[in-house]
């Protein structure tokens, strides 16, 4: 199974170690907890279902099955790896006698760095007793050379931001892992060679509670010593096995005491060999899974979906009322709201691995079909139209409505699917949201007689779901009422964040690309100056991020925000880097300069925004950056510009461009070098960004 492996990216001005300091002070960990080292061969992957056969299991793999009680050639172990029944460390009793850590809900991740060859993690975590170094890759346990323990899963990377599970053990400031899960989910790492004296309920954490591990001990059929296994019904060992040190592989099943359900293979050794002596594939086992991918396919019966994941596996998951269906903020959501394009999670049980019993579904995000067009307001603001990025091709795409002439197209947003249009409109005082499906141009106006005023609508990544703020006016007055959510589906609206305090408004809220926070900001009603930035953690964890803001974008990867901040001067502003729980701020700007509208690649390794010098009163010119800061640079020709957004592959950036005299002079695009310089269309006096659309 392959996978994109890569340094999770450090702020400048971080005083956490570098990945490179990080690396050599883990490195030096591994040295003093007799680790193996980097250099390590990849461990086991944690197996989507359990191995009901040899084959079946990408952990060990036989070419000719030995007969129970024959003799097999020994294989001497390299120098990096431990024979699995020469080990002499276990985590939960034994050597050595470390006090455990357990940090669930309350260790985020931070600085998280992996690498799939050689395989090794490592991730910093700041609970309330403070800072801890966490790594991973201890020792390889192997039979025949082939690893079993511990267990990572292939799809898994660890992020900044994540909430873990974890169970280890500290030295000092450093932590082994021995279990690592993303809160909620199922592990991403583990510890999966044990010892029959572990399976205690006081010892062993419950969060192995159904894994699939290898356990050493001693084979007994002996009911009054309480033996540690449990074989399928029918079954038995030779006796000339009883009594042997052996490794059991099965599901770990937790009750009064904890028992190892027989469902892979029992070895072992003689003459220096490791003999299997039983095969469990017959024993009915249903797995622990979870599968994230893209929706491909589903019923009409509403029975069962597939998704392809970003390995290319497809999985086919099968629901019924016992399902749970949720947002990734943890709302429920309607079965209906599943469609072909949506990125979903979903947790539940399986016994192999091309399909599941889902028993949680979770929509996180969409990943649109089409091509990607640029989407704009011509000169006449006559509707809203595309520019196709590949032939050139434009086309309406909708009419403003009728009898609404406060609704202005220039301030409406797509949704991510580029199905449906949100917009503004104004009546007046008055403020309320308007949508239309872009299929049929049908308009429709929400909360209608409601005595509130809408402003500021976003999408959620799903496309299901629109956030905005609302306020009411009193007597000339604007009283605040906070941040809201609307349901396209059902028109059900609730409150997600409170009012402001009095004398400010709540405003431009932004959802995070993975649908668990929205970035908003309050500012005074007064004015119209810069915002204190907040980030809604659902369901109710709100955070003050910093002061002084004047507009932010949420990274690709939902770790970040880029924000513009106004400087002691006042009208000018610079770009900042904040980590979504606001530590780690990092200025991005160099002196002299007003920078503004900051702009994420797809890729988050670059910035697009706008730049003149400071104080000077002329238009800002296009510029771009790493996302670190480095390497500031302007296009071919350095173009005035007023508006920005990315093509969606991150091949080019799409601009309105500026005269010397800030008179508008067309959208046009660039590539993300800097060069090949092309006008779309010489009319278009708003830019609402570049968006793939059916």
């Amino acid at each position: 199974m392959s996978r994109q492996t890569q340094a999770a990216a450090k702020p400048r001005g971080s005083d956490l170690l570098t990945s490179t300091a990080r690396l050599v002070a883990l490195c030096l960990l591994c040295s003093l907890l007799a680790c193996a080292p980097v250099s390590t061969p990849t461990p086991a992957a944690i197996p989507t279902s359990a191995p009901t056969a040899p084959q079946a299991t990408s952990t060990l793999v036989f070419t000719t099955p030995t007969a129970p009680g024959a003799t097999a050639t020994a294989t001497p172990e390299p120098p990096d790896r431990e024979d699995a029944f020469q080990v002499d460390y276990f985590p939960w009793a034994g050597s050595p006698p470390l006090p455990s850590y357990t940090g669930e809900g309350k260790a985020k991740v931070v600085n998280a760095i992996f690498f799939a060859d050689p395989p090794f993690f490592g991730l910093d975590i700041n609970p309330p007793e403070g800072w801890y170094h966490v790594v991973g890759s201890e020792v390889f346990a192997t039979l025949d050379g082939q690893p079993i323990s511990p267990m990572l899963d292939p799809q898994w990377q660890p992020q900044d931001g994540d909430r873990i599970l974890l169970h280890g053990h500290v030295r000092e400031q450093f932590v082994t892992a021995s279990y690592l899960a993303i809160s909620g989910s199922p592990p991403s790492y583990y510890r999966s060679l044990l010892h029959a004296d572990e399976l205690q309920p006081d010892v062993l954490p419950p969060a192995y509670d159904g894994l699939f591990v290898w356990v050493r001990g001693e084979l007994d059929v002996t009911e009054a010593r309480g033996h540690f296994y449990e074989l399928h019904e029918g079954a038995s060992l030779q006796p000339e096995h009883i009594g042997k040190e052996a490794i059991v592989s099965g599901q770990l099943v937790f009750g009064e005491s904890i028992t190892v359900y027989v469902s892979g293979e029992i070895f072992v050794r003689e003459n220096g060999a490791h003999v299997r002596i039983f095969d469990g594939s017959s024993w009915p086992v249903l797995w622990p899974v979870s599968h994230r991918g893209t929706i491909a396919e589903l019923d009409p019966s509403s029975t069962s979906l597939w998704i392809e994941r970003s390995d290319g596996a497809r999985v086919e998951a099968r629901f019924d009322t016992a399902t749970r269906f949720r947002f990734a903020d943890g709302s429920m959501a309607p079965m209906e709201a599943l469609s072909p394009g949506q990125v979903i999670q979903m947790r539940g049980q399986a016994s192999d691995d091309a399909s599941m019993s889902a028993t949680e579904l979770t929509i996180i995000a969409v990943e649109p079909a089409g091509q990607p067009h640029a989407v704009f307001v011509p000169a006449d603001g006559n509707g809203l139209w595309s520019m196709a990025l590949d032939d050139g091709e434009r086309r309406l795409l909708l009419n403003p409505p009728q009898g609404h002439p406060g609704c202005n197209l220039a301030r409406a947003r797509l949704s991510p699917d580029g199905r449906t249009v949100v917009v503004e409109c104004a009546d007046g005082e008055n403020t309320y949201l308007m949508t239309a499906e872009l299929q049929n141009e049908e308009w429709r106006q929400w909360l209608a007689g409601e005595d509130w005023n809408e402003s500021h609508p976003a999408w959620s990544p799903d496309a299901q779901r629109i956030v905005f703020c609302r306020y009411e006016m009193v007597d000339g007055q604007l009283l605040d009422a906070g941040l809201w959510a609307l349901s396209l589906h059902d028109g059900d609206v609730r409150q997600i964040a409170p009012a402001a305090a009095e004398g400010l408004r709540t405003v431009m809220p932004q959802w995070s690309p993975d649908g668990k926070q929205v970035a908003y900001g309050h500012v005074a009603t007064s004015d119209q100056g810069p915002a204190t930035l907040y980030v809604l953690t659902f369901p109710q964890e709100n955070k003050r991020i910093l002061d002084e803001a004047r507009e932010w974008r949420w990274s690709p990867d939902a770790t970040q925000l880029l924000v513009a901040r106004q400087a002691a001067e006042g009208a000018r502003s610079r770009l900042w880097i904040v980590q979504r729980d606001g530590t780690s701020l990092t200025w991005l700007s160099i002196t002299g300069v007003n920078d503004r509208q900051g702009r994420w690649s797809p890729d988050g390794r670059r910035i697009a925004f706008l730049s003149r010098p400071w104080p000077s009163e002329g238009p800002d010119r296009l510029c771009l950056m790493q996302a670190d800061g480095m390497r500031r640079f302007q296009p071919l020709g350095r173009p005035f510009a007023s508006s920005v957004s990315w093509s969606g592959d991150g091949q080019h950036i799409l601009f309105l461009r500026l005269d010397q005299e800030a008179r508008l002079n067309g959208l046009w695009m660039v590539r993300s070098d800097g060069a090949g310089s092309t006008q779309l269309a010489e009319d278009a006096v708003a830019l609402l960004g570049c968006y793939t659309l059916p």
